[in-house]
C-alpha cells in the first residue's frame, strides 16, 4: 500500500471522529478540492457567527477556506521566505516538513492556519491562530506537526515534485 493510500485510509477512519470534511457554505458547480479540518479549526469557522470583530475575522477566514474547496484560483508560494503579502497558501520552513500556511491576509484581519496535504487537491487544516498572536513561528509550526502526528502517526504529509502535483487552479507567486 502506497503512502497516499495509507493517508486516504486514515482519513476514512478519522472522518467524523477527529476530522471533519468541510463543505463550502455556498458551493459551486464543477471541480472541488477537499478540505479536512480538525475540531479546533471547525469550531472556529462553523457555524459562522456575526456580531464581534473576531466573528467577522473568522467569517472572512471561513470564506477563504470555502474559496479553496470551491476550487477558486488561489495564490501559492513555494519559497517560505519569498512571498507576496497577499499569498493565500505558502510553504513553511523547513520545506521538508511539508506543512503549509493557509493565510487569511485581509489588512488587520490576519489569520494563519497550518495544514498538510493528504493528496492532490486534498488538504488537512491542523491548527490556527490570529496572526498577531503568533510570537514564535517555530512553536506554531511544531504545534502543527504535533497535530499531524496525532492524526497520522508516522505518515508524512503528501509530497509533490512541483505545485501541479499538489493542487489545481492556482497562480504561483
Amino acid at each position: 500500500m502506497s503512502i497516499d493510500e495509507m493517508i486516504a485510509q486514515r482519513l476514512a477512519e478519522l472522518d467524523g471522529v477527529s476530522l471533519v470534511r468541510l463543505s463550502p457554505i455556498v458551493g459551486s458547480s464543477g471541480t472541488r478540492r477537499t478540505l479536512w479540518v480538525t475540531e479546533e479549526v471547525y469550531n472556529a469557522v462553523e457555524p459562522t457567527r456575526y456580531g464581534t470583530w473576531d466573528d467577522y475575522r473568522l467569517s472572512e477566514f471561513r470564506g477563504s477556506l470555502d474559496a479553496f474547496t470551491n476550487n477558486e484560483e488561489v495564490s501559492v508560494a513555494e519559497n517560505p521566505f519569498n512571498k507576496d503579502s497577499e499569498t493565500f497558501l505558502a510553504r513553511v520552513s523547513p520545506v521538508t516538513k511539508e506543512l503549509w500556511d493557509v493565510r487569511n491576509v485581509t489588512a488587520g484581519q490576519g489569520i494563519r492556519c497550518l495544514a498538510g496535504f493528504a493528496g492532490y487537491n486534498s488538504l488537512v487544516a491542523l491548527t490556527w491562530n490570529y496572526r498577531e498572536l503568533i510570537d514564535d513561528w517555530t512553536t506554531f509550526i511544531e504545534s502543527g506537526e504535533t497535530v499531524w502526528r496525532s492524526l497520522f502517526a508516522n505518515l508524512q504529509p503528501y509530497s509533490g515534485e512541483n505545485l501541479d502535483a499538489y493542487l489545481s487552479n492556482y497562480i504561483s507567486v
